[in-house]
């Protein structure tokens, strides 16, 4: 069984000092994530940069999606209130640090994928 989730991940840009870097993976319905993903929007606002990594269903688990995203913004995690964002499983996760190339997330996307995470 898949189990909802939202991890997160938040680093200093190596671009920008007054900039974060966050990453986010939501697993859930796709509706939910709709919602979840307009409520860190809402809360990371001014948004900088946007960019979607990869999103799918998972197999076999009656419904459930993942979403794998990042976000430049220029708030930082100790301004983030996840209370408000998502009442379930939310965790910072390492697994989540930023990647040298795309082709660095292809671990974290096939765990994600096979309903491993």
């Amino acid at each position: 069984m898949v189990s909802k989730k939202l991890l997160y991940h938040c680093s200093v840009s190596s671009q920008t000092p007054q900039e974060f870097l966050w990453n986010f993976l939501i697993i859930n319905e796709p509706r939910e994530i709709k919602t979840i993903r307009g409520k860190i929007f809402d809360q990371l606002r001014p948004l900088e940069e946007l960019k979607s990594i990869d999103s799918c269903l998972i197999p076999n688990s009656q419904g459930i999606h993942y979403d794998l995203f990042s976000i430049y913004s220029s708030v930082p995690e100790s301004k983030v209130d996840f209370s408000q964002i998502y009442i379930g499983f939310v965790r910072r996760d390492r697994n989540l640090q930023p990647k040298k190339s795309p082709s660095g997330w292809n671990g974290l996307i096939d765990l994600a994928f096979n309903g491993k995470i």
